[in-house]
């Protein structure tokens, strides 16, 4: 399973895009509040520290995994979630997913946001469990109260789109606000989608090009999209083609089709000293870290 440290890894690229042309008015909306959905059941490791090091301390060899089992055995919250983790990916033991749910759910049951996190995933997922939105919810809530970015963000989609809960736009906004703020780079650009086009929270373009702004800044390719439609535009900010441009090269590099698109479109109508400019800038640019 994939990682990716500090965000919310998509499990499929399931795709609910609404995609404005250059002809129309309207923002490019890639809707990451339906795209972005849980995170796989490894996600979380990579931020909790065991023995010294993150998880990559976990070698595949019988001494480090015996001396995890042991302190996972002493009722080591930390251990056990780590343990986990080993068992999801098969690191140093067989994989076995319902395993790694044990171990996860010994240490969610200690307080341990993380695990409490992961092991919501693993409802929403149905990976070593039973799938089951309301428990997936349960327990993202547990960590999200603790203040755990990632569950803030996934239990805000869960009430964006009534997964587990009763819909709610207003309390979706509540969460996500928390975890942008906290600079999970997903959250931003969810934030920023639901200032554009005001689901939950009143409509205002300044604000969710600020938000988007925030998120691309980090490397967030559905940002950087939603941050060149707005330059295109001139939505929520003074209309900048050459910038436009700029993040399209940006966001088309991390995987965005709508982007892509837009590259085509506007090379072939920009001045050549534009392209140039902005292919300059994309070369130096350099993502920032959340705080």
């Amino acid at each position: 399973m994939a990682t990716k440290t500090g965000t919310t890894v998509r499990l499929k690229d399931i795709r609910f895009d609404e995609v404005s042309y250059p002809h129309h008015q309207n923002i490019i909306q890639v809707e990451l509040m339906r795209k972005i959905r849980f995170p796989v059941v490894c996600l979380i490791f990579a931020m909790f520290n065991f023995g010294g090091g993150c998880r990559d301390a976990i070698q595949s060899n019988t001494t480090d995994i015996l001396r995890l089992q042991k302190e996972a055995k002493q009722g080591n919250a930390g251990a056990q979630l780590n343990l986990g983790f080993a068992y999801s990916v098969g690191r140093g033991v067989e994989k076995n997913p319902k395993e790694a749910v044990k171990w996860i759910r010994k240490s969610a049951d200690q307080g341990n946001a993380d695990a409490q996190c992961n092991l919501g995933a693993a409802y929403a997922c149905g990976d070593g469990v039973e799938r089951d939105l309301a428990e997936a919810v349960k327990w993202f809530r547990k960590a999200a109260e603790q203040g755990n970015a990632v569950a803030q963000c996934n239990l805000s989609t869960a009430y964006a789109f009534g997964d587990g809960v009763e819909k709610n736009p207003k309390e979706a906004v509540k969460w996500i606000r928390k975890s942008a703020d906290q600079g999970n780079a997903d959250a931003q650009c969810n934030l920023g989608f639901a200032y554009s086009v005001g689901r939950g929270v009143e409509k205002n373009q300044k604000e969710a090009t600020k938000w988007f702004l925030k998120a691309a800044d980090q490397g967030n390719a559905d940002a950087q999209c939603n941050l060149g439609a707005a330059y295109f535009h001139g939505i929520g900010i003074i209309k900048d083609v050459q910038a436009a441009y700029g993040w399209f090269l940006l966001a088309t590099a991390g995987g965005n089709k709508e982007a892509s698109l837009m590259v085509a479109f506007i090379a072939k109508n920009a001045s050549p000293s534009e392209r140039k400019a902005a292919q300059d800038w994309c070369k130096h640019w350099t993502p920032t870290k959340a705080p």
